[in-house]
Order: C-alpha cells, then sequence, then structure tokens
C-alpha cells in the first residue's frame, strides 16, 4: 500500500540492503573499511562532509576548496565541528599556481574548460572568472602531517570536475593508508581533455582498487549516463 501511494506521486520504494543510495553504502564502507580520516578533494560548500555528518561519521574530514567564495562557505559550516579541517587549497599532481576555471555553479569549478557538449548541456556552467590557486598533492599534504595521518585508514574524496586521476596520482606514496575512493566519472566529457570513465578505472585498478558501487549522477533526456560516482576499496 505504501508502496503504490509513493508510485502515485513519482517516487520509488527501495530496500536499502539491495539497492543502497551512495550515502548509505558510504556508511557502509566507513564501517567495513574502519575509515577514521576523510580527505575530501574538491569540497565546494561542504556537501559532502556534511553528508557523512547526518550518517553518523564522527571521525576527521579535511576539505579542501580553492575557489575563493566557496571556501569562505565552507569556513563557515565547517567552525563549529572541531573535527573538520578546511584548507584554501587545490590538491593534484604537482605543486603549482594554476588558473580554474569558476563557473556560475560553483561546484562545476574546473582547471578545465568546459567542452561544447559540456557548454550546451549546462548552462550553469557559464564562466564567471578565473582565480589564481594554489596546488599541493595528497602526498605532500601527509607527509608534512604524518603525525596526525599516523596509523589512519583513510578515505579519498574526489570531485574535482576533471582532476580526479591527477589527485590520484599525486598520492601514489600514500596509496597504501587509503583504504577507499570515491572518484566522479565521467561517460560524456563536458571537459575538454576529462579521462574517460574507461581511463580512470584503469588507473584506479592497477593501484589495487576495486568497485563496490556505481551511482549515477547525471542522465541525458535518452537516459544515456553523463556521469556517476564510483566508490572503490583496496583489493
Amino acid at each position: 500500500m505504501i508502496k503504490r501511494f509513493a508510485e502515485l506521486f513519482g517516487y520509488e520504494l527501495i530496500n536499502s540492503k539491495k539497492q543502497p543510495s551512495l550515502a548509505v553504502h558510504l556508511a557502509r564502507i566507513f564501517k567495513q573499511c574502519e575509515i577514521n580520516s576523510v580527505l575530501d578533494i574538491g569540497a565546494n560548500q561542504g556537501q559532502f562532509a556534511k553528508s557523512l555528518r547526518k550518517r553518523g561519521y564522527a571521525g576527521e574530514i579535511h576539505s579542501f576548496e580553492p575557489v575563493a567564495d566557496s571556501f569562505k562557505v565552507l569556513q563557515q559550516y565547517s567552525s563549529s565541528d572541531a573535527n573538520w579541517y578546511v584548507y584554501n587549497i587545490a590538491l593534484g599532481d604537482e605543486c603549482a599556481f594554476k588558473d580554474i576555471h569558476v563557473s556560475k555553479a560553483s561546484d562545476l569549478s574546473s582547471f578545465l574548460p568546459a567542452s561544447n557538449f559540456g557548454s550546451k548541456r549546462f548552462a550553469s556552467m557559464a564562466e564567471t572568472h578565473t582565480e589564481t590557486v594554489e596546488i599541493s598533492t595528497v602526498d605532500m599534504f601527509l607527509s608534512e602531517n604524518d603525525e596526525l595521518f599516523k596509523d589512519k585508514k583513510i578515505f579519498l574524496k574526489m570531485d574535482t570536475q576533471g582532476f580526479d586521476v591527477r589527485v590520484f596520482n599525486g598520492a601514489r606514496d600514500s596509496w597504501p593508508a587509503i583504504a577507499g575512493l570515491l572518484s566522479e566519472l565521467s561517460f560524456q566529457k563536458i571537459y575538454k581533455g576529462i579521462p574517460t570513465y574507461l581511463e580512470a578505472l584503469s588507473v584506479y585498478e592497477q593501484a589495487g582498487y576495486k568497485i563496490t558501487g556505481l551511482f549515477p549522477i547525471v542522465r541525458n533526456n535518452d537516459l544515456t549516463l553523463v556521469e556517476m560516482d564510483c566508490v572503490m576499496i583496496k583489493s
């Protein structure tokens, strides 16, 4: 009866054990892998960190956001959480300074320019300005804070609009400590130069990670996939 009622309003009731949402799946992964530290790369305004807290995760969160306006909001949300640390830098595969394309929708800002498909598909990708931001690497960050991360089981969340593989490659020395990861996979290129989902998966799998869940983010009107979240754990 409840299921039919939900369908009348365009909803579907799903058994979370058989078909869990991303949030439910992550909660299980965190418990299974005993995650106690999260690197939230591409934090934007703290959406991912807040979702973890809602699901009961109380461990450390280290959020990285290079865009100035987004970082200000991130600071506000994290200020009352003593176990949530925020950094106004980007992470990649080198230490440098680089221009980032800031989009109308802040969560679509990227080091990569929008593709023709991306510009047509998402009006909110329109660039408002560029900012020169600092880039470091996961390896550099962890080595500079080695005592803080000693014996930690790390989950690497990457949502960097086409830069995920570079973030991962910049964590090469840290892979043994990274028990799991989340990466946004591209099925249709909304940015120029973005790796395909096959290219990205090849990098992660060669490093010893296996897929535990795939979660669609955006589809076209014909139901073909544009982007999907991929959760992996060390095999």
